[in-house]
């Protein structure tokens, strides 16, 4: 008989082979837990021993030696001790509710990524019309792409990638993500999310018995919650932990470790004694200072932060099985190419294709890091559109690229949306197309997206005609400006006008190279 993971093609992942090397340790081996290395704040803790337990030897030594004595009693000492131990202690709290918090949200998320998309292929098993297949996948592939979304947010900080430039989304998802919300990452999952919701309203279409709205309406609270959930990691994030706080903490616990031998030395004299309990004093107070530091922001690639992209994978693979489960392998084979066609370019995972078996995991050389792109290179790195459209044919944001230049975008506020950081096109080419309004003025202007990221090889700088230099091949004589991305180093704002050479060659162009298209235009 065959398993389930043989029929799927490819051995079903463990939580261990799709994520990064984590912190594992046996509580039952004391000197295994005394020793280790990784996820320890040892590393980072130790100078601050040594240099403590250096100080208590010169101290010990002026005395002894030279004669001269800087100790004082420890009856102050005492007292600050309580002071220190409420702020280490209320800051080690806050730190792990914190961290516990995440986790907890974190899993809320991907809990209702896997109820959305395995009520959704419940509801409509018995339905196996092609319509319903695709609506399934679609609904699928979306809550893949929502999720991998969010977990580029989180990781924002860390990896310095763009939520928009993540390779599993399509170019029309990610021309939507630039017209809708630019580079404010944030807001790119409320986009998707409305995409996904788009989808799922969609059932009445795709589906031969569309859904009862109790059934619908059930859909739709699984995604409120991932909103919930991603609006309480979102919370967690851009709240850092009360700077006033960590500051008094942190001061307190220098202050009070490295006063502590000018303490100590006025009662021990015995040195190694003396030493031995400076270096673990130190790394007491110390190294709770930097637990809490680890446990207040577990979204990165420290050794204790949160695997959010590996625990992403494991919920994209339990999707994969629930659409082998009900529409088959070819069904699964064609999500997952749809997803990870360029998976190449995750952090430190490869994975190969359905039909092929085995494990795919694979460390490059960038292990735990996302591979930063240009603007340009991220935009073509996407996945291809899928055949069928669900749920986004009355979208005006996931048109046609082929479109665009009928949708009501004007170049002004396209430019005035995006930065050169957000869109690096090479050798791009911009088509603006002007539409005459009713009292004969040039009104509407609209922007191709796609001409923007156009495939061409790195270029130079780009070149304005005018309006007169190309009327007569336009339609009815209208006037169609454009703005192209050459190789020839120049800047002609017409075919009579002046040439110079452009020192901004490479880059895209600024709202006052526009404005200075407009005057030189009129003054032509």
């Amino acid at each position: 008989s065959c398993t389930p993971s043989c029929a799927f093609g490819r051995d079903v992942p463990s939580v261990v082979s799709e994520r990064k090397r984590g912190v594992n340790y046996d509580s039952n081996n004391t000197f295994g837990v005394l020793t280790q290395m990784r996820g320890s704040v040892w590393p980072k803790v130790l100078p601050y021993c040594v240099a403590n337990s250096a100080l208590t030897y010169v101290i010990y030594w002026l005395k002894h030696e030279r004669g001269v004595d800087l100790t004082f009693p420890d009856k102050g000492h005492t007292f600050l001790a309580a002071i220190l131990s409420f702020l280490v202690v209320t800051r080690s709290n806050i730190a792990y509710a914190r961290y516990w918090e995440a986790r907890t949200e974190l899993s809320r998320a991907m809990k209702s990524c896997r109820e959305l998309v395995q009520h959704a292929i419940t509801f409509s098993r018995y339905d196996t019309s092609p319509g319903a297949q695709h609506w399934r996948s679609d609904v699928a592939r979306r809550t893949i792409v929502l999720l991998r979304t969010v977990v580029s947010v989180l990781e924002y900080q860390t990896s310095g990638q763009h939520a928009w430039k993540i390779p599993e989304l399509t170019k029309d998802e990610k021309q939507a993500l630039l017209s809708a919300v630019g580079k404010s990452n944030e807001r790119a999952p409320m986009v998707l999310a409305m995409f996904l919701r788009s989808t799922i309203a969609s059932h009445v279409e795709c589906l031969e018995n569309p859904f009862h709205v109790n059934k619908e309406l059930r859909l739709f609270k699984f995604v409120s919650d991932f909103i919930a959930a991603y609006h309480e990691l979102t919370k967690l994030v851009t709240t850092p932990f009360p700077f006033p706080l960590v500051q008094m903490s942190r001061t307190f616990v220098l202050i009070w470790v490295f006063s502590l031998p000018l303490s100590l030395a006025h009662d021990m004299s015995t040195l190694p004694a003396l030493l031995f309990l400076i270096f673990f004093v130190t790394f007491g107070f110390v190294g709770l200072e930097f637990v809490a530091v680890e446990a207040d922001d577990p979204f990165g690639d420290d050794d204790n932060d949160f695997d959010c992209l590996g625990l992403a994978r494991v919920v994209f693979e339990d999707l994969y099985i629930s659409i082998y489960d009900i529409d088959g392998k070819s069904a699964a084979d064609t999500l997952r190419r749809g997803v990870e066609t360029n998976d190449k370019h995750r952090r430190g995972v490869k994975t190969k294709p359905l039909s092929l078996s085995g494990r795919a995991v694979k460390k490059s050389s960038e292990a735990g890091r996302h591979k930063r792109q240009c603007s340009f290179d991220a935009f073509h790195n996407s996945v291809a559109a899928p055949r069928q459209t669900v749920g986004a044919d009355r979208s005006r944001l996931l048109l046609d690229a082929s479109s665009r230049l009928n949708q009501d975008m004007t170049l002004s506020h396209f430019v005035q949306q995006q930065t050169s950081s957000a869109i690096t096109p090479s050798n791009a080419s911009i088509t603006r197309t002007e539409t005459p309004s009713s009292n004969g003025s040039h009104s509407q202007t609209s922007l191709d997206l796609e001409a923007v990221f156009a495939a061409s090889p790195p270029g130079g700088a780009f070149r304005f005609d005018s309006p007169n230099s190309n009327a007569s091949n336009s339609p009815s004589g209208t006037p169609t400006p454009t703005c192209t991305y050459g190789a020839t180093g120049t800047l002609n704002p017409g075919s009579g006008g002046r040439t110079r050479t452009s020192s901004r060659e490479g880059l895209p162009p600024r709202p006052q190279d526009f404005a200075k298209h407009k005057r030189r235009s009129t003054s032509n």
